[in-house]
């Protein structure tokens, strides 16, 4: 028995990912997202779909950890 089962069409699918918050953490995460999708899109599988939701503007304070650039 699986502890943590998962539904047998994510594996055939495009995966539906809601990401909320673009900052210090959610740009890491975004980041991870890109790298895991291009391994599985590899593999066969058909990819993520990500929607990032997130309020905040980008200041001085918060490009320092995140991944965004002054540009």
């Amino acid at each position: 028995m699986r502890m943590f089962p998962i539904p047998e069409d994510w594996a055939e699918r495009v995966l539906r990912i809601d990401l909320i918050g673009a900052s210090g953490t959610g740009s890491q995460v975004a980041d991870q997202l890109a790298s895991m999708e291009t391994t599985l899109r590899a593999l066969g599988h058909p990819g993520f779909e990500v929607t990032v939701y997130d309020g905040d503007l980008v200041t001085n304070a918060s490009v320092g950890r995140s991944r965004f650039t002054p540009a």
